[in-house]
């Protein structure tokens, strides 16, 4: 009986030896199991990307609000994408070197607008700024699969 249990720890001492070489022998295929994954969602973000250039002719912001029909307020959100922030005379000067033509007025009704949609938010400070809500911004990026 004492042989038998004598046995048993050595076995038991054996398997448990095994185990921390199985474990440090397993490191290098979760390494490359982790990379295989990362690969591959990456190559999902850059497909979905690709997916929004052939449904709309570009990657740009605006395909995230289609119900936005006013082509002026189209091109105000696309150009708070790039600016990040901006007042209003660098949004109409920025329209205008796009478009030929922007006021200040017309800007300031569309930022009316996109505010109330919630697709622009004022930031207080020195004078007011105008840049895209964080919900429009986080609905981009999952969009684009970089967030989930």
């Amino acid at each position: 009986m004492d042989d038998l249990k004598k046995e048993i720890k050595e076995l038991s001492k054996r398997i448990e030896e095994l185990e921390k070489l199985l474990s440090v022998l397993l490191q290098p295929y979760n390494l490359t199991l982790d990379a295989i994954r990362n690969t591959t969602e990456l190559a999902g973000n850059y497909l979905t990307i690709l997916k929004l250039y052939l449904q709309h002719g570009k990657i740009s912001p605006e395909v995230l609000v289609p119900e936005l029909k006013d082509a002026i307020a189209r091109e105000m959100l696309a150009v708070l994408f790039e600016k990040r922030q901006a007042n209003i005379t660098e949004i109409a000067e920025e329209l205008k070197r796009r478009r030929g033509k922007a006021s200040r007025a017309t800007v300031r009704a569309k930022l009316k607008i996109l505010i109330d949609a919630g697709y622009v938010s004022m930031v207080e400070g020195r004078g007011k700024r105008y840049m895209i809500s964080q919900e429009l911004v986080n609905k981009w990026l999952k969009m684009l699969g970089l967030v989930k």
